[in-house]
C-alpha cells in the first residue's frame, strides 16, 4: 500500500498535465481569374517534387543557415506535397483563365498541351517569420515533347 499510493499519485498527476493543442494549416489559391488566354488549354501541374526535409507534417522553421526545427505544435494538414500541386494548379487556372489545368495525377489517357514540373529547393519560415520559396520549374510542350523553358 505505501507503495500503490506514491504510484497511483504519480499517474494522475501524469494524466492531469495537457500538451499544448496542434493547429493544422493548408495553403490557399489567391491568384485573381483573368480573361482565357488560350481556350480548350490543357496543361498539367506535377508531380511536384519537396526537398526530403520538407516532406513531413511538420511545419519547418530555420533556426539558421544550417539549422531547423520542427514544429510539433503547427502542422500541415494532409498530404503538403499533394496540398501545393493543387493550390498550383488553381492558381494556374485562375491566371490564365482556363479550366483545363490539371494536379498531377492525371488520367494517362488525356492528352496534355503542355507540363510544369516543379522542384521545391526551400520552404520554410525564417528567424524573423519571414517566410522564403526556393523553387525550380520546367516548362514542357507535350507534342513534340521539348523542354520550353526552365526558371
Amino acid at each position: 500500500m505505501k507503495i500503490l499510493l506514491p504510484l497511483l499519485v504519480m499517474l494522475l498527476g501524469g494524466c492531469a498535465y495537457q500538451s499544448p493543442s496542434s493547429s493544422f494549416y493548408v495553403l490557399s489559391a489567391r491568384a485573381q481569374a483573368a480573361q482565357p488566354v488560350q481556350p480548350g488549354l490543357l496543361l498539367g501541374v506535377g508531380p511536384v517534387n519537396l526537398a526530403d526535409y520538407l516532406d513531413r507534417s511538420q511545419i519547418v522553421r530555420r533556426n539558421s543557415d544550417v539549422s531547423l526545427k520542427m514544429d510539433e505544435f503547427h502542422r500541415w494538414a494532409g498530404d503538403h506535397g499533394k496540398n501545393i500541386t493543387t493550390v498550383l494548379a488553381e492558381d494556374l487556372a485562375r491566371i490564365l483563365g482556363s479550366e483545363g489545368v490539371l494536379p498531377y495525377p492525371w488520367s494517362s489517357s488525356l492528352d496534355l498541351d503542355y507540363q510544369v514540373l516543379v522542384d521545391i529547393n526551400r520552404f520554410d519560415a525564417a528567424p524573423d517569420n519571414l517566410i522564403v520559396l526556393d523553387a525550380q520549374w520546367q516548362l514542357f510542350r507535350k507534342h513534340p515533347d521539348r523542354l520550353l523553358q526552365v526558371k
